[in-house]
């Protein structure tokens, strides 16, 4: 059977790194976040259960991680590239349709 592509594992690469390079425990990142320690382990590890957005946020926020980062660690199918551009391209496409409207 194929191994299942993880979008995440680049993400869940970097927090393991962010966690040992500040010297973290599992636990320690668990009382500091209030996020189970099973749970890190799992985010950390497990291909087959998709982190969830506010732990990988409380995670971040921890290791000093920014927005920006953490979205650039994530395998977004090019499905969602449309929800992903700048807003200035977002605002023209909302003016022109603004603009039609009578």
């Amino acid at each position: 059977m194929p191994k299942v592509s993880d979008p995440h594992r680049r993400l869940r690469d970097a927090l393991r790194k962010r966690r040992k390079a500040l010297d973290f425990s599992v636990s320690d990142v668990a009382q500091a976040t209030g996020v189970g320690a099973s749970r890190i382990r799992r985010i950390e590890e497990d291909a087959e259960n998709a982190p969830r957005l506010i732990q990988i946020a409380r995670l971040a926020v921890l290791y000093g991680m920014t927005a920006e980062e953490v979205f650039s660690l994530i395998d977004l199918p090019e499905r969602l590239s449309a929800a992903t551009q700048p807003p200035e391209q977002l605002s023209s496409s909302a003016s022109d349709d603004e603009e039609a409207a009578p």
